[in-house]
């Protein structure tokens, strides 16, 4: 006796019948018992299955309205009935369409299992697991520092971070988890539909994104900011223009070295588009801060990358003839100071110290005395005393900073000498240089530690 649980699909193809036509070749059994029509089949195409089966001798018998395919005249019933069937899964399945469309109106989240999130039946509402969660924010920030799909399943797995079922996150889970709304705290729905769900080539197909119904939903709490979505999504943008998914995009010689003057944080690269033109057309760099947490926080100006690029290639131009004269102020108190502690000896330094210390003594004795004198002022005096005592202990705290710095020179007077020695000799290596060399942008940036932005536009540059 064989037994079939029963097919839970709008549609039966003659795959799922490969096994009774391999068996009824040789017949094994001769009659299929089924408990309703609805429940062997939803398609009149199985009409061809029977007339397969009974050239082979095997007849369906329906228990429900007591009809078998071996009798011709149930056979013309049953047509009819699986017709009718047909029709009403249909009607079922367009009620269940207009229920989807009215529910996802309705900003009605869905019970499925979403990582990083656990789903609140009675309040219809995502909670945030906070151990997913990280792993969620994680897996944005590798993706806006330039990082591929696969490349963070690979640098998550080298962390120990898994799936939930313990093997590494697939590429498809991660490119479908950044490109989820519902990490921002928005609720996206309409966003696939059945197609030819009574035929063979049924399909489960997304729409148009234009037909998506996006909502913010306070029900849903945000595990990552909009303004670090669409982050993510700008580099995504950028990887697809350089026809890049695997690795990492190619880092541009500023990254890091673009810094805001206002906040200090670092510029992301960004891409706007204008009509007919294309993702890359108007790249520009934004204040990390600003980017993330809005102009409240910074309102930093926004610079053109081709901006930033001309002050480059000028400063390559013109290194040696801008920097000339620092090097030469650099160089001559260089020279004072070598000079200095090349006279120096350290009979000379512990003799300061010790001027030092006995300094200090004189002032921790009138602070004293002013302390002692404090509760019994008047409340005039008690500010003027304040002020002295404050004043004081600054004079004290400076004067011990001194007496370790001279303490340090002392134990490494040799090793500041020779210190000094080579900076100089690198100072005039460089002022040797004649003033039309030009430095190539690689070369440069070698030797450029940040490149500060201000408001209007503004750059300052501060080197190695």
């Amino acid at each position: 006796m064989m037994k079939d649980a029963g097919l839970k699909q709008h549609f039966i193809t003659k795959k799922k019948f490969v096994f009774i036509a391999d068996e009824t070749k040789e017949p094994l059994f001769h009659k299929i018992v089924t408990k309703s029509v609805t429940r062997f089949a939803r398609n009149t195409d199985v009409l061809s299955i029977w007339k397969e089966l009974n050239q082979k001798g095997v007849t369906v018998f329906f228990q429900d309205i007591n009809k078998d395919t071996a009798n011709s005249e149930d056979s013309l019933i049953l047509n009819l009935l699986l017709t009718l069937s047909q029709e009403e899964s249909k009607n079922i399945s367009e009620r269940t369409k207009f229920g989807n469309r009215a529910i996802a109106k309705a900003n009605k989240i869905r019970n499925n299992s979403l990582y990083g999130y656990v789903f609140d039946k009675e309040t219809n509402s995502l909670i945030i697991k906070e151990d997913e969660a990280a792993v969620v924010r994680k897996m944005f920030d590798l993706c806006i520092q330039g990082y591929g799909y696969v490349k963070i399943s690979q640098m998550l797995a080298e962390e120990g971070i898994y799936n939930p079922k313990g093997k590494p996150f697939a590429m498809s889970t991660i490119k479908n988890m950044i490109h989820n709304k519902k990490y921002c705290g928005y609720n996206v729905r309409n966003q696939w539909e059945s197609r030819n769900l009574f035929s063979e080539n049924h399909s489960h197909c997304r729409t148009k994104k234009e037909n998506w119904i996006i909502q913010k939903n306070d029900r849903i709490e945000p595990i990552i900011s909009e303004e670090i979505g669409n982050l993510a999504q700008e580099q995504i943008k950028l990887r697809l223009l350089h026809q890049n998914t695997g690795g990492t995009v190619e880092r541009r010689d500023t990254s890091d070295k673009i810094i805001c003057n206002c906040c200090g944080k670092n510029f992301y690269i960004c891409h706007s588009r204008k009509i007919g033109s294309g993702i890359n057309s108007y790249p520009y760099y934004i204040c990390s801060t600003k980017k993330k947490q809005g102009k409240n926080v910074c309102d930093n100006d926004n610079v053109q990358v081709r901006k930033i690029d001309a002050f480059i290639d000028d400063l390559a131009k013109n290194y040696y003839k801008n920097i000339r004269l620092s090097n030469k102020g650099k160089l001559i108190k260089l020279q004072g100071e070598l000079k200095k502690a090349k006279n120096r000896s350290v009979t000379e330094i512990n003799n300061e110290c010790e001027a030092i210390k006995s300094e200090n003594m004189y002032h921790e004795k009138k602070l004293s005395k002013l302390i002692d004198n404090f509760l019994d002022c008047s409340d005039v005096m008690k500010t003027v005393i304040d002020k002295k005592i404050s004043d004081l202990e600054l004079t004290i705290k400076n004067n011990n900073n001194k007496i370790l710095e001279l303490e340090r020179s002392r134990t490494n007077i040799d090793a500041d000498k020779m210190s000094m020695e080579k900076k100089i000799k690198e100072l005039k290596k460089e002022l040797s240089k004649i003033d039309t060399i030009e430095l190539t942008r690689e070369e440069l940036m070698d030797k450029i530690r940040y490149i500060k932005v201000d408001k209007g536009n503004k750059f300052m540059v501060e080197y190695l």
